[in-house]
């Protein structure tokens, strides 16, 4: 068989984890989720649907302006909390572990939006 680009196969991978999260959700939770969180996270799914379900071509085409703008304001956000975070952290009554929790979700996050949008 004719090995699928890689490009195409992480396409095809984001479709499948999204299409089974969407599903998920609306099997445990219904289409439209009372729990305003899950309804959030529902809407978003749909969303990328929406982006997936373009073929590679279509995809990288019609998207890559967006996908570059996208990325790099969702890196710019990023940079944003950490520095609230680290501002958070030189003030009394705030427990530095906890700070450092953030700060690590951040650089994981950082670094899904790097692989997954390739800079």
């Amino acid at each position: 068989s004719e090995k699928i680009r890689e490009q195409e196969q992480e396409l095809n991978i984001r479709r499948v984890m999204t299409a089974a999260s969407l599903r998920f959700i609306e099997q445990s939770h219904g289409s439209e989720p009372k729990n305003d969180f899950l309804r959030h996270l529902s809407a978003q799914l749909r969303t990328d649907m929406d982006a997936f379900g373009k073929n590679l071509d279509e995809f990288n085409k019609l998207s890559r302006d967006q996908i570059v703008e996208y990325r790099d304001s969702y890196l710019a956000l990023l940079e944003e909390q950490r520095k609230s975070l680290q501002e958070l952290n030189h003030q009394d009554g705030y427990d530095e572990e906890l700070i450092r929790k953030y700060l690590s979700i951040l650089d994981l996050d950082e670094i899904r939006v790097r692989e997954t949008l390739h800079q």
